[in-house]
């Protein structure tokens, strides 16, 4: 069965070791899901989608839509400390530092008043596309 697990897997820059030791599955098994040598259980796809974000559907190719983009619509009023660590998890280290580089912008940035908040936003987009 055709999945996108290597695909998730290559654009976080993530080796199979290194993604056996995030989600708790034995690498020879993830492995051998990426090849669709072995069927994929529930518990490990479920476990696979919500480390990457992305639907059921997404993960087994028959969706191309991400589940949690922002087009989505996803509400996240009312995100929480764990909500943020998982998705974090996701991230390749370069993209973990541009992360904390905007962070870092936006916590000078909030005594000096909403005009550099709109230029916190255009910084995140270019930290982002570069």
């Amino acid at each position: 069965m055709e999945n996108n697990i290597k695909a998730l897997r290559e654009k976080h820059e993530l080796t199979l070791k290194e993604l056996s030791k995030l989600v708790h599955i034995d690498d020879s098994v993830i492995s051998k899901m990426e090849n669709g040598v072995q069927n994929i259980s529930d518990k490990n796809a479920i476990i696979l989608a919500d480390f990457f974000h992305v639907s059921l559907d997404y993960l087994f190719g028959r969706d191309s839509e991400k589940l949690f983009q922002g087009a989505t619509g996803r509400k996240t009023q009312n995100i929480s400390y764990d909500d943020v660590i998982s998705k974090l998890n996701a991230f390749s280290s370069k993209e973990l530092i541009q992360i904390t580089a905007v962070i870092d912008y936006i916590i000078e940035s909030r005594s000096q008043g909403d005009e550099l908040k709109i230029k916190v936003v255009n910084s995140s987009d270019n930290l982002i596309t570069k």
